[in-house]
This record gives C-alpha cells, sequence and structure tokens, in this order.
C-alpha cells in the first residue's frame, strides 16, 4: 500500500492500494468506531455487499446521484437524520462515492457538532484524481457552484482504482479531464505520458489508471501544501473552472463538471493564444487530446450572458475582477486579472457561435 502525506494545517496521508480489505485495518488502526456512512444510490446498488468493512455503522444516507442533488435540502436532511440516529462528536462521517458524495460528506463533517471526524473513500475517477484530496467542501446555492463551503481536511483518504472500472464512460471522461489539467499547467512530462498513452487509457487499463490517479494526487497533493486556503499558487488548479463553472450554472447543471471544464480549458487557452502566451501548435496538442477522448467542445442552447453573470458571482472573484489561469506554455501557467470582461464576452460570443478553433 502506497502512501502520500499532505502537510496542511492538518496532516494527514492518503492511501493507495487496490486491496479493499486494508480499509478495516485502517479504520480500526485510526480508532473509528461510531460510522455514519453517506454514499449515493449507485454507489449502494453497486457496492452494498461490501459494506462489511464499515463495522459500527450509525447511520447510513443515500444521496440520489447527480449535481443537482448538492444543494442544502440534502445537507439539513443528512442533519435530521444524524440527529436522529443520536451521532454526536464520537461519530465519524465516512464518504463513499465520488464529488458530490465526499463535498456534501465533507461539509456536513465540518459543522455537525462543530466537527467531526472524516474519512473520504472516493469511487470515481475525478473524485480519486482531484476532489477528494485538498479539504475543499460544499454545496451549491442559488444555482452557483460550490458557493458555501468550508476548508477541513479529513482524516485521511483511500483511493482503490478499482472502483474505476465500474464508472460510466462519460464519469470516466469527467475525470479524465481533470487528470489533463495536471499536466497541461503544471507538469509537461506528465502531459507528454497521457498523450503517449492514450490509447490505453481509453481502454482503461489498470496499470496506466493507477499511474494517472497516483501522479495527479502527488501534484494535487504538493500544491495544497504550499497554498491549502487557495490564496497563491493554487488557485492554477482553477484552469478551466473558472469558464466551465459559468457553463455548469448556466446550464443549471445539465452539464457534467468534467465536460464543463474541458470546454473551459479551451476557451482560456484560447485567451491564453491570443494575449501571445501559448503557442497555437501547443493549443492544438490540448485540442487533439481532447478530441481524442471525445469529450464535448461546444454546446447547445449556451448564452455567453448567462455565463459571464455565472462568473461574476463566482467564489474566485476578485471585487469586480476574474480571475483566469491562463497557461503560458504546456507545464507552466499564470494567474491573472487582466483580462476585461468585454474581452472575455467577445470570445464566449464566438464559441457560443461555434467560430472557435
Amino acid at each position: 500500500m502506497e502512501e502520500i502525506n499532505v502537510h496542511t494545517s492538518k496532516n494527514y496521508k492518503i492511501f493507495f492500494s487496490n486491496v479493499r480489505d486494508k480499509l478495516q485495518n485502517l479504520i480500526d488502526e485510526y480508532g473509528i468506531k461510531d460510522i455514519y456512512l453517506i454514499t449515493d444510490k449507485n454507489i449502494y446498488n453497486l457496492y452494498a455487499n461490501e459494506f462489511s468493512y464499515f463495522k459500527g455503522i450509525k447511520g447510513l444516507y443515500i444521496i440520489n446521484p447527480g449535481e443537482e442533488n448538492k444543494n442544502k435540502d440534502t445537507v439539513f436532511d443528512i442533519y435530521n437524520d444524524m440527529l436522529s440516529k443520536d451521532c454526536n462528536r464520537k461519530t465519524s462521517i465516512v464518504s463513499l462515492g465520488g464529488g458530490v458524495v465526499g463535498d456534501i460528506a465533507g461539509f456536513v463533517a465540518s459543522t455537525f457538532m462543530r466537527g467531526l471526524k472524516f474519512i473520504n473513500i472516493p469511487t470515481t475517477l475525478m473524485a480519486q484524481c482531484d476532489s477528494s484530496v485538498g479539504g475543499k467542501n460544499g454545496f451549491d446555492f442559488n444555482g452557483y457552484k460550490n458557493i458555501i463551503g468550508t476548508f477541513y481536511q479529513p482524516e485521511f483518504v483511500f483511493v482503490d482504482t478499482n472502483f474505476i472500472h465500474t464508472i460510466s464512460c462519460q464519469d470516466y471522461k469527467n475525470g479524465l479531464a481533470e487528470i489533463i489539467k495536471y499536466g497541461f499547467i503544471y507538469d509537461d512530462t506528465f502531459f507528454d505520458y497521457i498523450d503517449a498513452n492514450k490509447e490505453q487509457i481509453k481502454k482503461r487499463n489498470e496499470d496506466v489508471i493507477s499511474t494517472m490517479v497516483y501522479k495527479s494526487l502527488k501534484i494535487k497533493s504538493d500544491i495544497v501544501c504550499m497554498d491549502e486556503h487557495d490564496n497563491g499558487i493554487r488557485q492554477i488548479l482553477n484552469f478551466g473552472h473558472t469558464i466551465g463553472h459559468g457553463i455548469e450554472s448556466a446550464s443549471n447543471f445539465s452539464i457534467k463538471h468534467g465536460e464543463a471544464v474541458a470546454a473551459g480549458m479551451l476557451i482560456e487557452s484560447y485567451l491564453s493564444l491570443k494575449c501571445s502566451l501559448l503557442s497555437a501548435h501547443e493549443f492544438k496538442r490540448l485540442l487533439d487530446i481532447i478530441n481524442y477522448f471525445e469529450m464535448p467542445t461546444y454546446f447547445d442552447d449556451m448564452n455567453e450572458k448567462s455565463i459571464m453573470k455565472s462568473m461574476l458571482k463566482d467564489k474566485k472573484r476578485n471585487d469586480s475582477k476574474i480571475n483566469f489561469i491562463l497557461p503560458e506554455r504546456i507545464g507552466s501557467a499564470i494567474i491573472t486579472d487582466k483580462l476585461s470582461q468585454n474581452t472575455v464576452e467577445d470570445i464566449l460570443i464566438k464559441w457560443v457561435g461555434k467560430k472557435l478553433w
């Protein structure tokens, strides 16, 4: 079992293992006894017979899958259920699921009785390579993505890539978008690895998936260790997300997060190209890899003003300015708030009209 150490205001470990039997050993080792398990219907239907790993389950809450359920109603329903189950300060929250489950479970853990122990067991590619690490938790509110949330670190994260074999093709692509992000803005050799192994990635080769997830986790944890609360370098992980979150919100979350991020990465890279930062060759490499994995680059029924409205309410906004992450070459990016709203809206108009690339 491999380990990655995450050094933040609370140090913890990411355990990386394809042997799920080791999970109960970790739960015992960490003294976790009274467990309140939060999962979703898909995971419950697939893995309910394996819940014996969690001895002493005090409560079980099953969320309906989908971003539309990441809201205050779900959070408050969980609070009510926990009270009915007599959960207390000795109760530990365990998240078993993707990003929606992890974000909600982490928020509940950070707020119920002013904070309970939290264990994150991500089951989707996106959650394993990205959202399970770093301590960001929360939910969507009034159509705005993750606008209510906390920073709250887990006791540990347990990553088993065997879960990946049961996720849908769409969810697999969602995770690939985040993995591509890491290479494109932080590690050119990792991007080259993704490009060189794209055929095996599409086939879900187990060794290649494990390598990608581990490398992504290492990059994410290194950046989080440098900037836990997202005030500096951690903001580069928002590449594709500034516009991507705007697309998600404008679609009322009918567009998947990874799909929106893939399109967002292309639009933001196109902005970088027009700012004479990114070369046309490097832009084409990003476009080619996104096309290879058949991620959508345009969406029907989009409106640039709706996207801009969502972006102007985004938590990444700085006063009246919007932070953008612009790649300056593969493996490096800058954080800037110097792009005018008119410049961005002009590009969005062309994108909505399918007149880019």
